[in-house]
């Protein structure tokens, strides 16, 4: 390739990073925006059933930690406990209700 074309290729290289750039920081303003919302009732519960599984990606966790209120994950966590605890035993009564 001729010098020319080189230079003409990392002005273009150059001016795609700075727009790259520029279109990244929007993306992170307007996700630190969506961070300092409180979450919604779903993605509570969302979190609740990730947290009980062991499956919460990093973004979420941030998310709860950062916006999210102690009271409404504890009292989710204690909602969802009560009822697999529950839905355990009624399967396990019906179980041996059938087998005699």
């Amino acid at each position: 390739m001729s010098e020319l074309a080189l230079q003409a290729n990392s002005q273009d290289t150059e001016s795609f990073a700075c727009k790259a750039g520029s279109y990244s920081d929007a993306r992170l303003e307007r996700n630190m925006d969506q961070n300092d919302k409180k979450p919604s009732f779903g993605q509570v519960v969302l979190s609740t059933l990730a947290a009980a599984i062991g499956v919460q990606s990093n973004k979420n966790r941030e998310r709860d930690f950062k916006g999210g209120s102690f009271k409404a994950y504890i009292a989710a966590g204690i909602i969802f406990t009560t009822l697999f605890v529950l839905t355990l035993v009624l399967v396990v009564k019906t179980v041996l209700s059938n087998m005699g």
